[in-house]
């Protein structure tokens, strides 16, 4: 009996002095424990190539009035695809990508734009959207094609002379292509889908963009010259 004794007494002993170790170890602060952990924020997306120098840009009605006098080439990616055939037999832009293309040709008519050329890739897509902006006929050339024919082919440069090539006197050359590479970096184009870069010409240099005319910007532009029509 003595022993059990003992051993019991040992035993309150130990659990009293664990007790007393845990009631003294610090505890963590409520706050502490609530603080949320600091997320590094996502780098910026670059903007897309070519960047438009703010001190060359245009917009508004400065870029109507520049574009009625003529000498611009308007590069545009077609609008929305639909189903992809090899052979042109069939529409390959869906039903929003025809409507699409025929309000910015639409647009470009009612803000009295002149057009002369109207060029576009071979891909069916492309002839499309061309043919839709119902702007004249269209010239489809492998120089605004994707993908080069050949290994030897300099796409890049091929895409650079029509970019630099000068419209006839008083009227705008548009060209109907894809997202395009290059050999050089700064020469690529990315845009969305019916966006058009607006390039001044320049035959001695790389040609120069002016301003970036998304979709939407067609519309707000015929509002711009609405409001200026009123104000006069």
């Amino acid at each position: 009996m003595k022993n059990i004794s003992r051993c019991i007494a040992i035993f309150v002993v130990l659990a009293v002095s664990a007790a007393c170790v845990f009631a003294q170890a610090p505890v963590p602060s409520q706050d502490v424990a609530q603080t949320p952990s600091v997320s590094t924020p996502p780098p910026p997306i670059p903007a897309a190539l070519p960047i438009v120098d703010p001190s060359k840009e245009l917009s508004g009605m400065a870029l109507v009035e520049a574009l009625r006098k003529g000498g611009f080439v308007l590069y545009m990616r077609h609008t929305e695809t639909g189903v992809v055939t090899e052979k042109c037999e069939q529409s390959n832009l869906s039903a929003i990508g025809e409507e699409h293309a025929r309000n910015v040709g639409g647009a470009l008519r009612d803000l009295k734009i002149p057009i002369g050329a109207v060029r576009s890739s071979l891909a069916c897509r492309c002839a499309d959207a061309a043919r839709m902006l119902g702007l004249g006929t269209v010239e489809p050339t492998a120089d605004l094609n994707p993908v080069a024919p050949q290994p030897s082919f300099d796409l890049g440069a091929a895409r650079s002379k029509r970019l630099n090539e000068l419209p006839p006197a008083g009227t705008n050359t548009v060209l109907v292509s894809h997202l395009h590479g290059s050999q050089k970096k700064e020469e690529w184009l990315h845009l969305q889908m019916g966006e058009i870069i607006v390039f001044r010409p320049d035959i001695n240099a790389r040609a120069v963009p002016v301003a970036r005319v998304a979709l939407a910007g067609w519309l707000a532009l015929k509002n711009v010259q609405a409001s200026d029509s009123v104000a006069r």
